[in-house]
């Protein structure tokens, strides 16, 4: 099931064939082929078989960090939300934290979790 391209925006970060998370760097026509494509920076992968660099030819279509992080499709599977993305994290740094807290831990602490450097600033702002 693929998602309608009109509803994506660049920066959006979506959802690729093989599970793989990217970040949408470019949304438009192209000179190697007809039609509308999307091109997108995988995060945490890359394609040695189809990546590139955000260019084909002589042309560069969008910048990628890597060689081989960046893919032309024609559609992604789902864009991820902002909220879902925070979600994922919250969950992965709780996971992180009782892993860190609960692992060969100080003989001292009698079993109390110690949650140094885990802790987000809640007087802590973006407003800032």
């Amino acid at each position: 099931m693929a998602q309608e391209n009109s509803k994506l925006n660049v920066g959006d970060v979506v959802l690729v064939s093989g599970h793989r998370l990217a970040v949408v760097r470019f949304i438009g026509y192209t000179d190697f082929a007809q039609g509308e494509w999307i091109g997108v920076e995988l995060k945490g992968h890359r394609d040695e078989k189809y990546g590139c660099d955000g260019s084909s030819g002589n042309k560069r279509y969008f910048q990628t960090k890597h060689e081989k992080a960046g893919l032309f499709v024609k559609n992604v599977i789902r864009r991820i939300s902002s909220e879902e993305l925070l979600q994922k994290v919250a969950e992965l740094n709780e996971k992180l934290l009782l892993c860190t807290c609960n692992a060969g831990g100080d003989p001292q602490s009698n079993g109390q979790q110690n949650n140094m450097g885990g802790d987000l600033d809640p007087e802590s702002s973006d407003d800032d």
